[in-house]
């Protein structure tokens, strides 16, 4: 039997990544009426719908509420909030839910008793989704000059392909139109130019995909100095980029920052 208490709809905000219970399909999806009566007899928190073709039912352990959501980015939604009550009412569950919020919005992603908000995982993943001092830049000078943050594979991948194509291109303009690529000058010229910024961009590619693997950066060196080992320098070399580019980062947050591959999810959420 379902408890007592009310609804509140909120448009465009969300728990990215948080709480999610159960994941719904199908004509339900619009059934609005049915999907509260689901939240209130399994005494959950929330549910979501919007731009996407399912409803996530949400449960917390604390009383949700609008002020802990965040705007909702890369698509829109509704979310239909459930406050219960005649659990924890009057002043001792008002201070409670006071408590909890101060601590959430400082970035404790747990209630009073310590235990976790949803998915602890990618809890404070959110937090740095929507927090715009937080969130990285990821144009072409952060793919190929950075060193900040954790790449993906795809992302990879193409800057990778970029870079190489940067490189090849500036040594045909200075061989072939700006230098006399058969005189001593011309090919010191051109070693003293490309190779600086050929290893930065190889640098800094490699170490945000190595961040993202949960690999500290200092292998980034090795992974660079591997073309000067004679005959099987470079044949290691691309092997390790093969592995690069198929092998899976750490799931969710590192030590090195949050998942790159969290907010392209919930685009398509």
């Amino acid at each position: 039997m379902a408890r007592d208490g009310y609804w509140t709809e909120h448009q465009n905000i969300d728990m990215c990544f948080q709480g999610d219970v159960e994941i719904l399909e199908g004509a339900i999806v619009k059934d609005i009426p049915k999907l509260k009566k689901i939240v209130e007899e399994k005494n959950y928190s929330a549910v979501c719908v919007g731009s996407f073709p399912h409803a996530a039912l949400k449960k917390f352990d604390y009383q949700l509420t609008a002020e802990h959501c965040k705007p909702s980015k890369g698509y829109t939604n509704t979310l239909y909030i459930w406050h219960r009550t005649g659990s924890a009412s009057g002043k001792e569950r008002e201070s409670q839910r006071a408590e909890e919020f101060k601590k959430w919005k400082d970035g404790d992603h747990r209630t009073v008793d310590g235990e976790s908000h949803g998915h602890s995982s990618t809890a404070k993943q959110s937090d740095a989704l929507y927090d715009k001092d937080s969130e990285t830049p990821e144009g072409i000078r952060w793919m190929l000059f950075s060193y900040d943050g954790r790449m993906g594979r795809k992302k990879f991948f193409m800057a990778s392909i970029l870079a190489l194509i940067i490189f090849w291109s500036l040594l045909v303009v200075l061989w072939l139109v700006i230098l006399d690529w058969n005189t001593i000058e011309g090919f010191l010229v051109s070693v003293l130019t490309l190779v600086p910024l050929g290893l930065w961009m190889q640098s800094a590619t490699v170490v945000k995909r190595l961040k993202d693997m949960g690999a500290g950066p200092g292998a980034t060196a090795g992974y660079c100095a591997l073309p000067l080992i004679p005959y099987i320098g470079f044949p290691l070399q691309f092997l390790w980029w093969i592995s690069l580019v198929l092998k899976e980062g750490t799931p969710g947050p590192n030590k090195f920052g949050a998942d790159p591959r969290d907010i392209a999810v919930y685009e398509n959420y």
